[in-house]
């Protein structure tokens, strides 16, 4: 009962304590191999966040500031893999997910390669579409065993 108390009373500053150690770990992470697995484990496993504050908490560490990129750090305004959401069926998880998120680019290139994407997708589509055999009426069947028919009057 008496540690429940302390624990209430002192909240704020446990809260502090623990802001100030992590981000303190945030900025040694390469450095020591045991801190940043347990910054991996914290943010990955344990509360799945990442960093203290949000993502831009990884400025404070040399390799993932944003500066970094000009003294060649291929990390540099990204954040580590255990920011990354992994999805169930990868087997092998994507230790680089993190690069370049944090980049101002990072959302127009990736917003632009969904657009190409979709755009393959539509023209692959309209290929298909246009080999298809018409009927007499201009209109395209398919029939295929178990399979529903596709009319298109034209």
């Amino acid at each position: 009962m008496t540690t429940g108390i302390l624990f209430f009373i002192f909240k704020d500053w446990i809260k502090q304590q623990a802001t100030s150690g992590f981000q303190t770990f945030i900025t040694h992470y390469r450095e020591d191999p045991d801190q940043q697995n347990l910054i991996d484990w914290i943010q990955e496993d344990w509360l799945q966040c990442c960093g203290v504050e949000g993502p831009r908490d990884w400025d404070r560490n040399a390799y993932f500031n944003c500066s970094s990129g000009a003294v060649g750090s291929r990390e540099a305004c990204g954040v580590p893999f255990s920011c990354c959401r992994s999805k169930p069926q990868d087997i092998i998880r994507n230790k680089q997910c993190g690069y370049d998120v944090r980049k101002p680019t990072y959302k127009i290139v990736a917003a632009a390669a969904a657009i190409f994407a979709a755009a393959v997708r539509l023209l692959a589509q309209a290929v298909v579409c246009s080999r298809l055999p018409t009927g007499p009426n201009g209109s395209v069947r398919i029939l295929r065993p178990g399979s529903i028919a596709l009319v298109v009057a034209s």
